[in-house]
């Protein structure tokens, strides 16, 4: 009878291997499983992104002429502002534009609907120096503090300065946001920051001064990355 037994051994040994073979079999299915379903759940999201920047891209034309028609705004008014300093210590009818908080999160969005930094740098930049600007010159709505900074236009003809590259950094983008390039703007150049200056008459000795050290130190006043 010992062949039997043997037999029985045998069959006890191959019954346990074949349960783990068909455990780890199971387990391997099992992962397999959840990885096609995590795959299949990159992929939809992958293709909502894709249908969502699309959808924001194609509005990106009107947010850029709103933001650019903000800054202009803010740029006569810092003009007159100006104006306004050269003779007294402080304007107490400053009257800046809204800042354009509706078109800042219409750029969140496109940020948010793209892993392209082509296109993420310059639009984050662009909401940073939006957010930065308006902060800065909030400060000629307040009397007292325009009275205590000594060279208060200086300031204003940095924040004019400021505010030119901001409109010539939404400018680049227009060629993305209409499809003619498929990457946003590598760079700013300063004669893009003082074709600002010019388009909307506010050119002055010290401004041009201004823009005369920029260019010494480079000619660009932006670049990704």
């Amino acid at each position: 009878m010992s062949w039997l037994s043997n037999i029985v051994i045998w069959l006890y040994y191959w019954q346990t291997l074949a349960a783990g073979l068909l455990a780890l079999g199971g387990a391997w299915l099992t992962v397999r499983n959840i990885r096609e379903q995590i795959d299949q759940v990159d992929r939809h999201e992958r293709e909502r992104l894709v249908r969502e920047h699309r959808a924001h891209r194609a509005t990106l034309p009107l947010t850029l002429n709103g933001i650019c028609h903000s800054v202009r705004c803010l740029l006569r008014e810092l003009d007159r502002a100006k104006r306004v300093l050269a003779n007294k210590s402080y304007i107490d009818d400053f009257s800046a534009p809204p800042p354009p908080s509706t078109h800042i999160d219409e750029l969140k969005s496109i940020v948010a609907s793209t892993e392209d930094k082509t296109v993420t740098d310059p639009i984050s930049d662009l909401i940073r120096e939006i957010q930065t600007l308006w902060a800065r010159v909030d400060m000629l709505n307040n009397r007292t503090e325009q009275k205590r900074q000594a060279g208060i236009v200086i300031s204003v003809n940095n924040w004019i300065i400021q505010a030119a590259k901001t409109y010539a950094l939404a400018e680049s983008l227009f060629e993305y946001a209409r499809g003619e390039s498929e990457e946003g703007p590598l760079e700013v150049k300063v004669k893009h920051l003082e074709s600002v200056i010019f388009r909307y008459h506010l050119e002055d000795a010290d401004l041009s001064a201004m823009i005369k050290v920029l260019m010494e130190k480079s000619e660009l006043v932006w670049r990704r990355g």
